[in-house]
């Protein structure tokens, strides 16, 4: 899924994810593709959504949101 997303090993994605199973999946997979994963629950404000966009060095705004 995140070589289909255009993801690349050594990049950062700030990840919306529900805390549920698949969370695992998501983190498992940047793990083993190399990617740096940064967590972010959907119940963040869009103020803290774009405090951890500027801060954590995204490369070309790889965000995603997974159901």
């Amino acid at each position: 899924m995140l070589t289909r997303l255009g993801v690349e090993k050594g990049e950062r994605a700030l990840i919306l994810v529900y805390r549920q199973p698949e969370w695992y999946d998501v983190l498992l997979g940047c793990i083993k593709k190399g990617v740096v994963f940064i967590p972010t629950t959907v119940f963040a404000s869009a103020k803290d959504i774009e405090y951890r966009i500027n801060s954590s060095g995204v490369i070309n705004r790889k965000i995603l949101y997974i159901i």
